[in-house]
């Protein structure tokens, strides 16, 4: 390569590594308050086991049964006799 080549490949990369070690920099929102625990209440009201939907909003027990794929299957067993 040609030396202005290298300059300018040079300029590109440094470039590239300053925008991507800055990026964390860009995202943050200055002034925010920091959040790590949010109080839900009394402890004793809360759905535990049903969780945020309650069992309404659940998976449901309605399954089908499609085809079974074996992915492991079990050596037999030889004696020495």
């Amino acid at each position: 390569m040609r030396k202005s080549q290298l300059r300018i490949h040079g300029r590109v990369v440094s470039t590239s590594l300053a925008l991507c070690l800055a990026a964390p920099v860009f995202a943050q929102q200055p002034g925010g308050t920091d959040v790590i625990w949010q109080d839900r209440g009394n402890a004793a009201t809360l759905d535990i086991a049903g969780g945020p939907g309650g069992t309404e909003r659940g998976p449901g027990t309605d399954f089908r049964f499609i085809k079974e794929i074996a992915l492991w299957k079990p050596r037999p067993l030889h004696s020495n006799r």
